[in-house]
């Protein structure tokens, strides 16, 4: 094997690496954000309830009951119109606004080690 293919291997592997470390951000920043929708069973549901005022938040709890239910319609609307994009054009948005600001972060923090 000569050197040239070793260093190849590991410049494959490395950018192997990176594209897994990218992907595994937008995986988690997309089920961050997919936890955050105001349906219940979600968190965003319980964030929801707490912000609204105590008049609301009592018929809100009461629509907590129906939170899978609205969740299974949510799964079944996108089975039933896969080419709608209904999950990816609500969440995808956000999660890669988010993405943008952290590699942002990470170049800004990069910059500031490296003198």
């Amino acid at each position: 094997m000569c050197r040239a293919c070793a260093v190849c291997q590991l410049g494959g592997l490395i950018y192997f690496t990176l594209m897994f470390v990218i992907v595994f951000i937008l995986i988690n920043f997309f089920l961050s954000l997919f936890n955050l929708l105001p349906i219940p069973p979600f968190d965003g549901s319980h964030i929801v309830g707490g912000l609204l005022p105590r008049k609301w938040a009592v018929n809100w709890q009461k629509l907590q009951s129906l939170g899978m239910l609205f969740f299974i319609v949510l799964i079944a609307a996108t089975w039933a119109f896969p080419d709608s994009g209904l999950i990816e054009n609500t969440v995808l948005p956000p999660v890669l606004w988010m993405q943008e600001r952290y590699f942002e972060l990470a170049e800004w923090v990069a910059r500031g080690i490296a003198g």
